[in-house]
C-alpha cells in the first residue's frame, strides 16, 4: 500500500521537474537583481556624499564658483549613470523573458508528447 502511495508517475515528475526549473530561473533573476540594486545603491550613496562633501568646501566665491560648474558635470555624470543603469535592468529582464520563454516551450513540447503516448496507451 505504502510503495502505491510513493510511486511517482512520470507526468508528476514532469511536472515538479518544470517547477524547479522555473524556481531556479526566478531566484537566479532574483540574484542578479539584488545585486544590481546593491551595487546601485552603493554608487548613487557615494555619488551623493561626494556631491555633499564638495559642497562643503565652499568658502568664497571662487570656490562657489568651482562648485557650480562641477555640479553641472556631476548632472551629466549622474544622468549617464541612470541611463546605463535602465539599460543594465532592460536587459536582466529581457534575459528572464526569453529563459522563461524557452522553458515553457520545453514544456510544452514535453506535454505534447507525453499526451499522445497516454492517449495511444487508452485505445
Amino acid at each position: 500500500m505504502f510503495e502505491e502511495f510513493f510511486k511517482v508517475s512520470p507526468q508528476l515528475t514532469a511536472v515538479t521537474g518544470s517547477a524547479k526549473k522555473f524556481n531556479s530561473l526566478a531566484m537566479d533573476n532574483f540574484e542578479k537583481l539584488a545585486r544590481f540594486q546593491l551595487e546601485a545603491f552603493k554608487g548613487y550613496t557615494d555619488f551623493g556624499l561626494e556631491q555633499m562633501r564638495s559642497a562643503l568646501d565652499v568658502s568664497d566665491a571662487a570656490t562657489l564658483q568651482t562648485y557650480v560648474i562641477s555640479q553641472q558635470k556631476a548632472a551629466q555624470t549622474l544622468g549617464s549613470k541612470l541611463t546605463e543603469d535602465a539599460q543594465t535592468l532592460v536587459e536582466l529582464n529581457r534575459q528572464f523573458a526569453a529563459d522563461l520563454q524557452k522553458l515553457a516551450q520545453e514544456n510544452l513540447q514535453g506535454f505534447s508528447a507525453a499526451a499522445p503516448a497516454k492517449t495511444k496507451k487508452a485505445a
